[in-house]
């Protein structure tokens, strides 16, 4: 890496790295390929999640500041959209089956998988290529429901009332809607605008780049209650720390074009799928791979010149952002890492002394404390 560094330039190196790892760990990878190698590219495994949240919070005009897991309990109505949290977030399942057995709050789920089926008050399945038309379906029925609201889409849209009324139409025809889903989405509708305490739930689904508009319309949909929606949305992120890696601007804020023109780079890995790292290193990979791993990824064997171990989660503590990017919670490691193996941090802090760049900080705790002060956030849970 230093070699093409000083021969082609830094703009011929990449690094991508996992969002499960700490903000320690984050912001040493980052100061690494930023200041170290100076690499054209440097984004997240799930760089496209950050960047459909960013366009949305651009057509809004507003950052989307996120709803905390701490709301769901006082949450009267609770609208699910795009996630099976049952499989992907069981601590909010848990807490949001409790509110509906003690409290009765209630629940709507729009996706593809019924994972309330024996509580929840609302259903509408739906595939994930449909989505953003449910939704968009979804706040155009809330909107002609709120008198104060149906003036804004009519405005948006320049159609007028009748004009807005008819594109509602063609979005229920556009999924073949029945008469009696109709119906029920419009119970479903009037409870939402009755509620006092109400919640909306994103899923990973409406991160996909083509679903940004989805995202618009959850959004608005709060707002139709004079609410503040950068408080009564949730947004549900793929890793544990992807929050902390949003708001440490490492993620790519434009998509990465083609990347035949890289020439080596460094994977920093977690607990990413085999498809997740195909989509960067390509069938062959660059010239030159370095990889840091928990464990020996088999599928890289074949691409990768170095390969560096790291510990796992458990073995190794540090700092992690909450999902809504207001709190840090740091975590003590459980288990000790096998034989010599170093921190994540030092590794990198290593790797930059190697880069010509000394590290200005030598501590875990340094770190931590870096990392607080850019993250800006509250005390620690």
């Amino acid at each position: 890496m230093n070699t093409l560094r000083d021969t082609l330039g830094g703009q011929v190196l990449f690094g991508i790295t996992s969002c499960a790892v700490s903000n320690e760990v984050l912001i040493s990878f980052r100061d690494l390929l930023t200041k170290g190698w100076s690499a054209g590219i440097i984004d997240t495994f799930d760089g496209c999640h950050c960047r459909t949240v960013l366009a949305a919070s651009r057509d809004l005009g507003h950052p989307l500041k996120e709803a905390s897991w701490k709301q769901l309990p006082e949450s009267d109505f609770v609208i699910v959209c795009g996630t099976d949290l049952s499989d992907r977030q069981p601590l909010l399942m848990s807490l949001l089956r409790r509110n509906v057995l003690e409290t009765g709050t209630r629940v709507a789920v729009i996706g593809s998988t019924d994972f309330m089926a024996s509580i929840r008050s609302f259903y509408f399945a739906t595939g994930h290529d449909d989505l953003p038309v449910w939704v968009d379906i979804l706040y155009n029925m809330a909107a002609q429901a709120s008198e104060g609201a149906l003036k804004a889409v009519v405005e948006s849209k320049r159609t007028g009332r009748t004009g807005a009324k008819r594109y509602l139409r063609d979005l229920q025809k556009k999924v073949a809607m029945r008469t009696e889903t109709r119906k029920a989405l419009a119970a479903m509708v009037r409870q939402y605008l009755a509620s006092k305490q109400p919640l909306l739930i994103a899923g990973q689904a409406l991160l996909n780049a083509q679903h940004a508009s989805a995202l618009n319309n959850l959004a608005r949909l709060a707002r139709l209650k004079d609410l503040d929606s950068r408080d009564r949305l949730m947004i549900l992120k793929r890793d544990g720390n992807s929050a902390g890696a949003w708001k440490l601007d490492i993620p790519a804020q434009n998509r990465p074009g083609s990347k035949k023109w890289l020439k080596a780079g460094l994977v920093l890995l977690g607990e990413e799928s085999a498809a997740d790292i195909a989509a960067w290193t390509g069938r062959s990979g660059p010239e030159f791979l370095a990889v840091i791993s928990p464990y020996l990824p088999t599928n890289l064997l074949n691409k990768a010149q170095v390969l560096i171990p790291r510990p796992s989660w458990l073995e190794e503590e540090g700092t992690y952002t909450a999902s809504d990017g207001n709190e840090t919670a740091y975590v003590k490691k459980v288990l000790a890492a096998p034989g010599d193996i170093r921190d994540t941090w030092q590794t990198l802090l290593a790797l930059a002394d190697r880069a010509g760049c000394p590290p200005a900080l030598k501590t875990l705790q340094e770190l931590t404390q870096k990392a607080a002060a850019e993250l800006n956030l509250g005390p620690r849970i």
